[in-house]
């Protein structure tokens, strides 16, 4: 009776091991998931921060008014889009199109 429990003792916690590790492996993934998502949501954010900016500047030169201080905060952020990383720490995103359309609008 004693070694039969003493093989179920044995039998759960080598269990327990198991499920902790597969828990902690599951958690790892997680969390990689986690941070390109973030990452995703930060090129969409200042890819609309390129957008407005992109606005104002226009309506900026149409009226006369310089502001060379923009353009090089949205050039920084092109930069960043185009190659990741960059002074904002952006995703490189790997779809071509994406970077296709870079490359043109890089050309303009």
């Amino acid at each position: 009776m004693k070694l039969k429990r003493s093989k179920n003792k044995m039998i759960e916690r080598f269990l327990q091991g198991f499920l902790i590790i597969i828990l902690v492996i599951l958690t790892i993934f997680m969390m990689n998931d986690v941070n390109k998502i973030q990452g995703n949501a930060r090129v969409i954010n200042y890819a609309g921060i390129i957008r407005g900016a992109t606005q104002r500047e226009i309506k900026l030169e149409i009226s006369g008014n310089k502001n060379d201080s923009l353009i090089s905060y949205l050039d920084n952020i092109f930069d960043g889009l185009m190659d990741g990383g960059g002074k904002y720490q952006l995703t490189k995103l790997n779809d071509q199109k994406y970077q296709k359309k870079l490359v043109e609008l890089n050309k303009s």
